[in-house]
């Protein structure tokens, strides 16, 4: 029996998002009330998050009450014709938070998923999340390990810049009764880092002794395994024509074709080289992605719950190298 000695290992870790990565803080802003659509002199659309307290002032200055305000809110759901009439000679950036750049021009949806921010305003990947994720992509070989697993991780916030932020409309590619994939019933609007965007947090094994991985480039291996036999089941099920050829829309081969190149594009970036990892982390994450899915379902198990109605998945964002 091998007699480990207990040590601690720490290291600065370099993240860089390789699709746009989204991870909600709870927050559900609504159009025309907490967030407005604007297009720039350029032709560019952007998204501004409303600073209330700011907004309100400017209002009430050009003599809008707090009454007439509410009464409009209550008739039309909104009040950005307010904003439009009375507040056209001031520029909008008075009174935002924030504005990010709306990727698909107008959104058409009425919500917005905003991103989580840290005290001073930055959008970050937090420690837990990153936790969470390497909890999903270890927990089929650490089986009876599970209840420890955590205790000797501990990780940080990743923080990134405002301005490496996009508005997305997110595709959800479904099976479903529907004769299409592409599921627009359920249109969200989403604040996500982009991708390309680098940041860097810190990882601890405070006791390599005790984790079922007695260093960070074990860790990173398995990681790796976890996601390139995920990715490698995504990429076999939509590569079998006869899953999907009774949808003859045109724009579901699109997007079906654009999902296999990305997943295709992503699991070229998972290397033998240690000192690198692909990981999935943040919304939208589809079946095979959840906790718990050690074993994922077959391309005939899949397709039986389309009877079912049941929705399944497959927009594959948020992963990071």
């Amino acid at each position: 029996m091998e007699n480990r000695q207990a040590t601690t290992e720490r290291k600065h870790i370099k993240i860089q998002t390789l699709t746009p990565v989204h991870i909600g803080s709870g927050e559900v802003l609504q159009k025309g009330f907490e967030y407005l659509e604007k297009k720039d002199k350029n032709g560019s659309y952007y998204v501004h998050v409303l600073n209330q307290k700011e907004l309100f002032k400017e209002l009430l200055d050009k003599g809008i009450t707090i009454e007439k305000l509410t009464s409009e809110l209550a008739k039309n759901g909104s009040i950005e014709g307010y904003v439009k009439t009375n507040l056209k000679d001031v520029p909008i950036d008075y009174y935002s938070q924030r504005y990010i750049l709306l990727v698909n021009q107008k959104s058409g949806a009425n919500e917005l998923r905003s991103h989580i921010h840290d005290g001073f305003g930055n959008p970050i990947i937090p420690g837990s999340s990153i936790k969470g994720a390497i909890h999903t992509a270890i927990l089929s070989a650490v089986k009876g390990k599970e209840k420890d697993l955590l205790k000797f991780l501990k990780i940080s916030d990743a923080s990134f810049e405002q301005e490496g932020m996009d508005a997305l409309n997110m595709t959800l590619l479904n099976i479903r009764q529907s004769n299409s994939f592409d599921d627009t019933s359920k249109k969200q609007l989403v604040e996500a880092i982009t991708s390309g965007e680098e940041s860097d947090f810190v990882i601890k094994i405070s006791d390599t002794s005790a984790f079922p991985y007695h260093s960070i480039e074990e860790l990173f291996k398995q990681i790796n395994s976890t996601t390139e036999r995920i990715l490698q089941s995504e990429i076999d099920f939509w590569e079998k024509e006869d899953n999907w050829n009774e949808f003859d829309n045109e724009g579901d081969y699109k997007l079906v074709y654009s999902y296999l190149r990305k997943c295709k594009e992503i699991r070229k970036k998972i290397t033998s080289d240690k000192h690198s990892c692909v990981l999935r982390i943040g919304n939208s994450n589809g079946w095979r992605f959840i906790t718990g899915c050690t074993k994922p379902p077959t391309a005939s198990e899949l397709l039986k719950y389309r009877k079912k109605d049941m929705i399944n998945t497959y927009s594959f964002q948020n992963l990071v190298e």
